[in-house]
């Protein structure tokens, strides 16, 4: 049974977005990649504090549009949240 601070964070996690601007060239290729320190970054400004090592982002995130990236919460449960890399 996870904890009540657990809930609130699962609760607040499941309404999270994040959106996070990055550099294309041609074609909407990114030049660079997101990945989990950047995802942590955006959490961070929005007053989410998860450890940067619960964000399980297996591949730096390469392309444009919507992706959901699971956080692993203390207790072993994951929630996703929704990660948008858009063009800056």
């Amino acid at each position: 049974r996870a904890s009540k601070g657990n809930q609130e964070l699962i609760a607040q996690l499941a309404k999270v977005e994040v959106s996070i601007e990055v550099e294309v060239g041609e074609e909407d290729k990114m030049f660079g990649s997101v990945t989990n320190l950047d995802i942590h970054k955006a959490l961070t400004e929005k007053d989410v504090k998860i450890d940067r090592q619960s964000i399980l982002l297996d591949q730096p995130i390469k392309t444009l549009g919507v992706h959901n990236v699971p956080i692993k919460l203390s207790s072993g449960e994951k929630q996703e949240i929704k990660v948008y890399v858009i063009k800056a």
